[in-house]
């Protein structure tokens, strides 16, 4: 099943290189896309559970840092690119 994810993040004093393994763990959890919203907040389409989600992105983290991870039904989101915002709500209904 399909589930469409928010991805955020919060490092604590963190180097250039854990905020790139964060994002790239994130980023490997798409099975069917993924759309970098903010610097720290993604939506990720994906077969995998909430939880394992969350599992595999904390592995890129320390223990003070902060992660949320969130099951989404649908999306408005401002100021953001029309044409972005149609593809993540299309992207929604498909799941």
């Amino acid at each position: 099943m399909a589930r469409n994810l928010y991805v955020s993040y919060d490092l604590d004093n963190a180097p250039p290189e854990r905020y790139q393994r964060v994002r790239a763990a994130i980023e490997s959890c798409a099975t069917g896309g993924y759309s970098w919203i903010q610097y720290s907040l993604a939506y990720v389409k994906t077969s995998l559970t909430i939880q394992q989600v969350h599992d595999r992105v904390r592995l890129a983290m320390r223990s003070t840092d902060k992660l949320a991870v969130i099951h989404a039904l649908d999306a408005i989101i401002t100021p953001l690119a029309h044409a972005v915002l149609v593809a993540l709500q299309r992207a929604f209904r498909a799941a």
